[in-house]
């Protein structure tokens, strides 16, 4: 009998069922789990190429993560790097300006510049050169804007001793704790109690030979050799020394000579013009301004 294959096909209605010589079964059957063996290794290879391609997509945004933190570090040290950069330039600017400020006051040479002297009414009137040596050099302006005046320079009757003494500056009437403003560029000479009259002190150097001084103060908050620019905060007023009452003594010294400040306070840091006719001197003329 020869050997045959049945192959049976059923559905919901019918049953079939054919017979095949055994060696074309035989060849379906390995023709059918070919396809199979193809059909799972398909499935695994898909799923293999899943695999790689999110690890692929993962290493990518990995990549695009380290490239954009590494981008953010690069700004971030860039920016600081330019901060750096900007702070050392002014550094060595300030540094600058303070050797310029030293060099300065190490001139021995007297100002050698004519400006008109103010009535005691007016403003100054200064050209475009001398308002440049006004403006920061030299003495100019309040050393407490907006503070009154509560003694000028001259002789007057001492309010503690009660005899008639000169005095060598100008007084500000200032609450205690108001701050000093320096009056123009210069190198701090003196800082600290004199256990004296004048209390504590301070004493500015000056470009052309001039020198500040600020008298009774409650506080100092400036060292000698420091540098400072016109309206830095050397301090603060008070009623140290031998004092009446809370003030601040402000004196202009010019060549070891006193000055009357009242012309120099008078004066603004950006000098505008009026239209009462000044006097005009020399510096030395100073010397002996009319008592206020």
């Amino acid at each position: 009998m020869r050997e045959r294959l049945f192959i049976t096909i059923s559905d919901e209605r019918n049953v079939r069922q054919f017979a095949v010589n055994r060696l074309v079964g035989k060849v379906l059957v390995y023709v059918l789990s070919g396809h199979t063996l193809l059909f799972v290794a398909g499935l695994i290879g898909l799923g293999w190429m899943a695999h790689q391609y999110d690890a692929i997509k993962f290493a990518k945004d990995s990549l695009a993560a380290a490239y954009e933190a590494e981008a953010a570090r690069k700004d971030r040290l860039r920016d600081a790097a330019e901060a750096e950069m900007e702070k050392l330039n002014r550094m060595i600017e300030e540094k600058r300006e303070e050797l310029q400020i030293i060099s300065q006051v190490a001139e021995a040479r007297p100002a050698k510049v004519s400006f008109s002297i103010p009535r005691f009414t007016q403003r100054t009137s200064l050209s475009d050169s001398d308002a440049r040596l006004f403006a920061r050099a030299i003495p100019s302006g309040s050393p407490v804007p907006g503070m009154e005046v509560s003694s000028g320079f001259g002789s007057r009757i001492h309010p503690i001793h009660q005899r008639r003494f000169f005095h060598y500056g100008m007084d500000f009437d200032t609450p205690v704790g108001t701050p000093i403003q320096a009056t123009a560029d210069g190198v701090v000479e003196f800082a600290r109690d004199t256990r004296g009259g004048y209390g504590r002190l301070i004493t500015l150097r000056h470009a052309h030979q001039f020198r500040t001084a600020y008298a009774h103060l409650e506080e100092i908050h400036v060292e000698p050799g420091q540098v400072v620019r016109k309206g830095d905060v050397l301090g603060l007023t008070g009623n140290s020394g031998i004092s009446t009452g809370p003030h601040l003594h402000y004196e202009i010294i010019y060549q070891g000579k006193p000055l009357n400040p009242y012309p120099y306070v008078a004066m603004e840091p950006a000098p505008a013009p009026f239209t009462n006719e000044p006097r005009s001197a020399q510096w030395v003329s100073l010397l002996e301004s009319p008592t206020r």
